[in-house]
């Protein structure tokens, strides 16, 4: 029997049409819905859906809407898909659009220098007495400005954010004013610049159960605009997360200084790392993390540390795992950023100077 050519070119086409759409209709009913609470992580929901707490990315990169890991709000729906789910599409044209939905985390870190064989040279100093040239490598640092603050006690600040202005925009969007609880009583005056901060957590070497101090982070700068005796008003000039009600004022005594000249610490010194500044269960590149060692103890803001992690034995043995810089020092804690990792990291770590 002969078949048409109308009838062949159906066949073709409603073949092809299954093997293009298959995977697709798959994916879509091989998820479920979440909907965030308080306290969720990405770490938390993977571990909870998919009894792994390292295929959190799995989560992040097929939810679009998370664009920073670290961040995800009550309220938001997400999807969880079986790892074996992904979408497949014959067409070059198709994957280049599916790459495109995956937004590239934001990474708001400018380094004109990277350590060791990256690094180059940015300055060069001429030493009076001796007549050499001292070399300098540079990490050009913009995140400390957001860094946050630690107080050996909780901060007790009766300048509180109230509540928004203009209901319209954003909580915490660029220009957006501010009921705030203190005025001309409170010694506030006209054009005052304050930092909003917010209390975080305790930082406690979970081992030794030392503490250390409260951690409060940034979460923008705000600048008065309206003066009353008990109340007054403040312009958001710059924010860094969502603003809440009950958000503290302060004033910084100093500004942050975002260029870290690296440098080898002149005593040596190993430590341990008691865990990241944001609130997450690994530590990865690029981040920020508390060190038992601090002033005090000789340490110094560009000091380079190694990374190290103990290996079992007869005798003590550590692999390396990486570097990190300080970047801030306190008299018993500083705060050091991560350059480079090679393996995960957990807080416990050892570091040591070289």
């Amino acid at each position: 029997m002969k078949i048409s050519k109308y009838k062949l070119f159906s066949k073709i086409f409603l073949s092809f049409v299954v093997i293009i759409t298959l995977p697709l209709m798959v994916r879509g009913e091989e998820y479920k819905e979440h909907i965030v609470r308080k306290g969720d992580t990405l770490w938390s929901l993977s571990e909870k859906y998919k009894k792994d707490p390292y295929k959190w990315i799995n989560i992040w990169k097929l939810n679009p809407k998370v664009t920073d890991p670290h961040w995800i709000y009550p309220g938001w729906t997400l999807r969880i898909y079986k790892d074996q789910i992904v979408i497949e599409k014959k067409q070059e044209k198709a994957e280049v659009k599916e790459e495109q939905v995956i937004p590239e985390p934001k990474v708001e870190v400018e380094e004109k220098v990277i350590y060791e064989e990256k690094a180059r040279e940015v300055g060069i100093e001429e030493k009076k007495e001796e007549k050499e040239k001292v070399k300098k490598f540079v990490l050009d640092l913009r995140e400390l400005d957001r860094l946050g603050f630690i107080f050996p006690k909780e901060v007790d600040s009766k300048i509180k954010i109230l509540t928004s202005v203009d209901t319209n925009k954003k909580l915490g969007e660029s220009g957006t004013e501010y009921f705030i609880d203190g005025g001309d009583i409170n010694s506030v005056s006209l054009n005052d610049v304050y930092t909003i901060i917010r209390y975080q957590k305790d930082i406690v070497d979970e081992l030794t159960q030392r503490f250390f101090g409260k951690f409060y982070i940034k979460i923008g700068k705000i600048k008065i605009t309206e003066v009353y005796p008990n109340m007054s008003v403040g312009r958001v000039i710059k924010s860094y997360r969502e603003i809440n009600e009950g958000d503290i004022l302060i004033k910084e005594k100093d500004t942050e200084n975002y260029e870290i000249v690296l440098n080898k610490s002149e005593v040596f010194l190993e430590g341990r790392i008691i865990g990241g500044v944001e609130q997450s269960f690994f530590i990865s590149d690029k981040s920020f993390v508390f060190i038992d060692k601090g002033s005090l103890d000789g340490l110094t803001k560009g000091n380079i540390l190694k990374i190290e992690k103990m290996l079992g034995g007869k005798r003590e043995r550590y692999l390396d795992l990486g570097r990190m810089v300080v970047v801030k020092t306190w008299d018993n804690i500083s705060c050091a950023y991560v350059i480079e990792i090679r393996d995960i990291v957990e807080a416990g770590y050892r570091f040591s100077t070289f």
